[in-house]
């Protein structure tokens, strides 16, 4: 489990930050230090509004009050890429 751990954390520091919408529950519990209710919370949210900015943590049940600064260190915030499908001709 601690291999795991210190890999994630070795790629996530040689790759850039993982965008918040794309984290798995391990990875928003390890590097963002949130509990597993708070990661469930945060999964069920983005189901039906991306998180665009560390403010949309706000109205997420759990965050009211949360201290957000290690989560905006360690995930991207930014809207995902939309892809575009080719049109058929």
């Amino acid at each position: 489990m601690r291999k795991i751990l210190i890999l994630t954390l070795i790629c996530t520091t040689l790759f850039g930050k993982i965008n918040i919408n794309d984290a798995s529950r391990y990875e928003l519990m390890t590097l963002g230090k949130i509990s597993a209710g708070q990661a469930d919370m945060l999964i069920n949210f983005r189901k039906n509004r991306e998180i665009t900015d560390v403010t949309d943590l706000r109205v997420i049940t759990g965050f009211e009050k949360y201290d957000t600064e290690i989560l905006e260190k360690n995930f991207d915030f930014s809207p995902k890429a939309v892809q575009e499908i080719p049109k058929k001709t």
